[in-house]
């Protein structure tokens, strides 16, 4: 078999664009560690975003997000649209702007691989 991705704005699928890119996948977990659905993970490049790449956990909490572009290490971010949860980066550094330079990067990305364990346990609201 061989995997191919594309790039629907210029029309080109190819198998040389997975080089190009890497995925992340995690697991979003409440203080006790039951997943949690539907909260939004964000990869961004820079703490002025936008985000690169955005995906929500499925019904047991998990996630897997490809297409990070190769190369560059990124910040990892959960938020609950629920309102249930704390937003938060990868590893529990509050978020926002002001939380990004304290957040731990993910990366290197390597083209064609996945990077595993970028999960969170997020604090409820209140």
């Amino acid at each position: 078999y061989e995997i191919y991705q594309c790039d629907w704005s210029s029309d080109v699928c190819s198998s040389d664009l997975m080089s190009a890119t890497g995925m992340i996948s995690g697991r979003v977990t409440d203080p006790g560690g039951t997943g949690v659905a539907g909260v939004c993970v964000y990869v961004y490049a820079t703490a002025s975003g936008p985000a690169r790449n955005a995906t929500c956990t499925g019904a047991d909490g998990s996630y897997w997000l490809g297409g990070i572009v190769a190369g560059s290490s990124y910040r990892v971010a959960f938020s609950d649209p629920q309102g249930r949860f704390v937003t938060q980066w990868f590893t529990g550094t509050a978020s926002g702007a002001a939380g990004y330079s304290s957040a731990a990067s993910v990366g290197p990305i390597t083209g064609g691989t996945l990077t595993t364990g970028i999960d969170a346990r997020l604090a409820r609201i209140g």
